[in-house]
């Protein structure tokens, strides 16, 4: 059903008619989302978890919206589509949702499209509850406040935007003096750049809760060696050192060209046990995109962590005839599982995790706190045969994760060709032993390259155009330190390019697009540098006739350099 705002009473109207009041919902935690639909329309999803033991939440969830230059305040209603009971996984150990004592969790989804009405470049959504739990240690009268959740839209600069999703929350329950990493990794359909941030709890009204002394944003619960939290990945790794129930909070936020586009956030309430000594079993089978189980590969089982140092390679184990796998006597922990299919007979099968994606961060955690053992059936993404006559390659180079050296060839590594309209991957390879990547037969399109490798995101891309007269791109480098994969430009390229002056227009530049003349007739690679000489845009594609057309929409008011790589030439630009 849409849902417009035209005819909607003012927010603050409907808050004076229905009070929060205390009805004791124990909320543990939420995740909002949206993604655009068409026009001013949005899908936006609420997914809300509660312990078992309140009252049960609404079939129907009241949305704030919010757009102070537009002057709109007001609400919408969405439905619940979907309602889930979480386990604790182990047998006798039910929860109270389940009729016995452990702590529950419930996970209600909630969706429906709403109609924005028009542009604004600063949207608020939404949604508050009451109440929290007493129990909860870390914030001062915690029951006395409610929760908020809450993005920001600017369908105004950036119409279309979808906002990050974050992984699924499974379990609210950490063990004490165990390390334990918290997946906020989420996926941002329209490529943006995420940045994440831990960020103080909010009451039902939108405002910051006060923390309990000796508590902070950054000491959220007391742990063993301190908070690790990574801002490339949103992992949160630490050892909880006291029993207790805490609440967190967590911020993403997407960037486009190193403008800020839009932020969501997460809400959750944690609990700290103490938890038996348990062991694991791994084990399933590994099949092919029809379901037949493959006879060749082997699977990996890593520990989850907060990046590549924390996500350590615990063992491997050949995929037998039958396609199976299995790891015992597992000690407890938080693991992920991936495939690796044989490149040689099976070379249209990519790398891929449990549960089948390609990408690590979206790989599923597997954790208990009981001896179990865990069914993980691995499907291996497939992918087509490319029938193009483009050409990309290029080099990833280790500056010291593998190797002690910098720069030091990284073999093995998965690389994926993916459509920078769609996001779909199109093709896949792994890094040879001198670390270099090929994709040949590539069709004309608009392509960035995405590397995999367990606890490295993607902090920079490349994205290559091919076109007629430009279908040969190589260069295309990549570097990875401790703290992910980044792109870098290569200034030995093949191919001379003549040397010419530089000229952009229009200069200063109003729109989102600028002209730069000066080019051969074949390739160019532009990076783009703020005045602080920040990278904030990297472009690669055809100059016919010696020029481009470089889109620079979202780029903030200021100087800007654009710098030729492969002739090292630069020219001076201000946006308006």
């Amino acid at each position: 059903m849409l849902r417009s705002l035209k005819g909607i009473l003012p927010l603050s109207l409907v808050m004076s008619m229905f009070p929060l009041t205390a009805q004791a919902t124990h909320v543990m935690g939420s995740d909002l989302g949206y993604r655009h639909v068409a026009g001013n329309e949005y899908e936006v999803t609420l997914v809300v978890f509660r312990h078992c033991d309140g009252i049960a939440l609404a079939s129907v969830q009241n949305i704030a919206v919010l757009s102070t230059t537009c002057s709109v305040d007001t609400i919408v209603s969405i439905g619940s589509i979907d309602q889930q009971v979480q386990g604790t996984g182990c047998p006798g150990l039910l929860t109270v949702c389940q009729g016995g004592n452990a702590p529950g969790l419930e996970i209600v989804t909630y969706r429906d499209t709403i109609d924005l009405g028009m542009a604004c470049s600063d949207w608020v959504i939404s949604w508050s509850q009451c109440c929290r739990q007493s129990n909860i240690s870390n914030l001062s009268n915690a029951s006395q406040f409610g929760a908020t959740n809450r993005c920001t839209l600017d369908n105004l600069n950036h119409p279309g935007n979808d906002s990050p999703v974050f992984q699924q929350f499974h379990l609210p329950y950490f063990c004490s003096n165990e390390l334990f990493c918290l997946d906020n990794g989420a996926y941002d359909a329209d490529g943006d750049s995420l940045g994440y941030s831990m960020m103080v709890p909010l009451d039902e009204n939108g405002a910051m809760l006060s923390y309990e002394p000796g508590f902070s944003i950054t000491e959220p619960f007391p742990s063993a060696n301190g908070h690790q939290f990574d801002p490339f990945t949103g992992n949160h790794c630490a050892i909880p050192g006291m029993l207790g129930d805490y609440a967190l909070a967590y911020l993403v936020e997407e960037y486009r060209n190193g403008v800020l586009v839009g932020s969501c956030m997460r809400d959750l309430h944690l609990i700290t046990l103490n938890c038996p000594a348990a062991q694991y079993a791994f084990e399933g089978t590994v099949s092919d995109t029809l379901g037949d189980p493959v006879d060749q590969g082997e699977v990996e089982l890593y520990v989850y962590g907060l990046n590549a140092a924390g996500s350590v390679l615990y063992g491997t184990t050949p995929i037998d005839a039958q396609g199976q796998y299995s790891f015992l006597n597992v000690p407890f922990g938080q693991y992920i599982l991936r495939a690796v299919p044989d490149s040689l007979g099976q070379p249209g099968l990519a790398t891929s995790y449990w549960l089948n994606t390609h990408f690590w961060s979206f790989a599923e955690v597997a954790s208990a706190l009981c001896d179990s053992t865990f069914v993980c059936d691995i499907m291996l993404t497939g992918i087509g045969d490319l029938a193009g006559s483009g050409y990309i390659e290029g080099y990833l180079g280790d500056l010291g994760i593998r190797s002690s050296g910098l720069g030091v060839a990284w073999p093995g590594v998965s690389v994926f060709l993916e459509d920078l309209s769609t996001g779909q991957w199109i093709a896949f390879t792994r890094t040879d032993q001198n670390g270099i990547y090929q994709f040949d037969q590539v069709p004309d399109g608009n392509y960035r390259i995405v590397l995999d490798h367990p606890g490295l995101p993607m902090l920079s891309y490349h994205a290559v155009s091919l076109a007629n007269g430009s279908n040969t791109w190589t260069g295309i480098d990549y570097a990875a330190d401790a703290s992910g994969f980044q792109a870098v430009l290569s200034v030995a390229a093949p191919g001379r390019i003549e040397e010419r002056m530089m000229k952009v227009y229009p200069n200063p530049a109003e729109g989102s697009m600028i002209m730069i003349d000066g080019f051969g007739n074949e390739r160019s690679s532009i990076e783009v540098l703020d005045a602080a000489g920040r990278s904030v845009l990297t472009w690669h594609g055809p100059s016919p006739k010696g020029s481009i057309t470089l889109p620079i929409g979202g780029l903030p008011t200021g100087t800007y350099v654009a710098r030729s790589v492969r002739s090292d030439r630069s020219v001076r630009f201000v946006v308006r």
